[in-house]
Formats: C-alpha cells, sequence, structure tokens
C-alpha cells in the first residue's frame, strides 16, 4: 500500500501509449506505456528522479505495481479503430482478472508481475 505522499503522486500521473509496429507487415506488435506528468505530480525533473526518490523512500516495488495496473487500466479503456481487434480482446479480459484479483487482495505480487510483463 502506498503512502499518502506516494498515492498523489500517483494520481496526478499520467500515461501516453506508443505502438510498436511490425515494419513489414504494419501490423501492431505492441505498445508501450510512457509515464507522463512527472514534474506537475510531485516537482521531479525527469522519471529517473521519480524512481530514485521512490527507492529511497523503500516504496519502488509498489509503485511499480501500481503503475503497471494504471497503465492497463487505461489502455484497456480505450477505443482503438486500427487495432486488432483479438489484441485489444486479450488486454480487456487479461485486465478484468487482475482488476477482480487486485481489488480483492487475492492476487499474488508476484503473479501479478508476471502477467502484466507477459502482456507485451
Amino acid at each position: 500500500m502506498l503512502s499518502k505522499k506516494w498515492s498523489k503522486i500517483v494520481s496526478k500521473l499520467d500515461f501516453a501509449f506508443q505502438p510498436i509496429v511490425n515494419v513489414k507487415s504494419g501490423n501492431l506488435y505492441a505498445v508501450e506505456a510512457l509515464l507522463r506528468n512527472v514534474t506537475e505530480a510531485g516537482g521531479f525533473y525527469s522519471i529517473f528522479n521519480l524512481f530514485d526518490e521512490a527507492y529511497s523512500d523503500g516504496v519502488l516495488y509498489q509503485l511499480d505495481l501500481e503503475l503497471r495496473y494504471i497503465a492497463i487500466k487505461k489502455f484497456s479503456e480505450l477505443n482503438i479503430s486500427n487495432m486488432f481487434i483479438k489484441k485489444l480482446v486479450k488486454y480487456k479480459k487479461i485486465f478484468k482478472i487482475v482488476q477482480k484479483s487486485y481489488t480483492q487482495k487475492r492476487i499474488n505480487k508476484m503473479v501479478l508481475y508476471r502477467l502484466l510483463i507477459a502482456l507485451k
């Protein structure tokens, strides 16, 4: 569980999504989540400063999990017309499983971490 300080910072952060496209086929290969608003969220000069302070405060692991959760949630809510429907459905199904387990505190953090890594 993040402290009030970090919860406030996280609430002000945002993500931009960068598609990764196969140059031969033109098909979407993956989507990269890019963290935004770090200066506005906590006065950090860069993303590196944000993670350095989280490490110093002993919350880097919790912050990492929370940011992954938020990125997947935001991505699952996007309505992207040029994206493969199968991929979008896959992400939405995975997000529903993660969301249910995460909110009910039934998911092992390492399982969540592995699941989120597998999304790429």
